[in-house]
């Protein structure tokens, strides 16, 4: 297991009253957010299968998370299972359950738009971890 802690300001400075570019790519990018209250960034998975998501986090916080384009589908450790949520264009996810994300179409082939706070505490654990409530 391993923690990490995001303290304010999490995020890049960013023009206001401007279309923000992303980098393809990339499994995780913050792109702006308000200090001491959210940020936001894009969410591109590199694994393709639910098996590949070895390793789940959990925030201090929720997550809201909103499908751009492709596919993207989250594997969430509920109680002493492992269910997938596929996530569908349109309609947000609010995820408080240890998670990892993977894109059924290969690597980075589907897009999540993120938002979280600005200050919380990441914690990593294999998935059979959180099953067995270590």
């Amino acid at each position: 297991m391993r923690r990490v802690k995001v303290e304010s300001p999490s995020f890049p400075g960013s023009p206001a009253n401007a279309l923000l570019q992303g980098m393809p790519g990339k499994l995780w990018q913050v792109l702006c957010g308000d200090a001491g209250h959210w940020r936001l960034g894009l969410y591109s998975p590199t694994a393709a299968r639910a098996q590949d998501c070895l390793e789940l986090e959990r925030h201090t916080c929720p997550e809201l998370f909103v499908l751009l384009s492709g596919e993207v589908s989250l594997v969430l450790a509920e109680g002493s299972e492992l269910r997938t949520l596929a996530l569908e264009a349109g309609r947000p996810a609010l995820i408080t359950a240890p998670h990892a994300g993977f894109c059924p179409e290969g690597a980075h082939a589907g897009i999540a738009l993120v938002v979280e706070r600005d200050v919380f505490e990441t914690e990593y654990r294999s998935a059979q971890e959180w099953l067995r409530g270590e």
